[in-house]
């Protein structure tokens, strides 16, 4: 059995109509939670990058690259320079992401359940079974 039908299930993602592991759903309210550590994730490493941009579009900047900006940043601030800014990133990149997942996250299950069809009722002329299934 390979690793994906393991996964997967023995059909597939597609032949058994089952959400494969990693698709399960979780409770709603977990949602903000991970929205908000991938917020503050994501300005770990956003925070440093906008710090040469903006350092390089300053008017009149002596920088010529972003090496250039890297290597002066580092001689006069230290690592810690690389941090500056990080509190206003993560104040705009927190809130942001537990709106955007959230309503996301609320508007995908509510579409799902609106636009999933309501299986038919038993037909009145199947005796002792469901309609369609033959009895032994």
């Amino acid at each position: 059995m390979t690793s994906s039908e393991r996964l997967h299930g023995h059909h597939g993602l597609h032949g058994s109509g089952a959400l494969p592991f990693a698709a399960a759903q979780v409770p709603m309210a977990t949602v903000p939670i991970a929205a908000a550590a991938s917020g503050a994730a994501l300005s770990l490493m956003v925070s440093p990058i906008e710090l040469v941009t903006i350092r390089m579009q300053m008017a009149g900047s002596p920088y010529t690259s972003t090496a250039h900006v890297l290597r002066s940043l580092l001689a006069t601030e230290g690592v810690r320079g690389l941090t500056r800014g990080l509190g206003a990133t993560i104040a705009r990149e927190v809130p942001g992401s537990v709106a955007y997942f959230s309503v996301y996250e609320a508007s995908k299950r509510f579409l799902r359940q609106a636009l999933t069809p309501v299986p038919a009722p038993p037909s009145a002329d199947a005796p002792l079974g469901t309609a369609g299934q033959v009895r032994a």
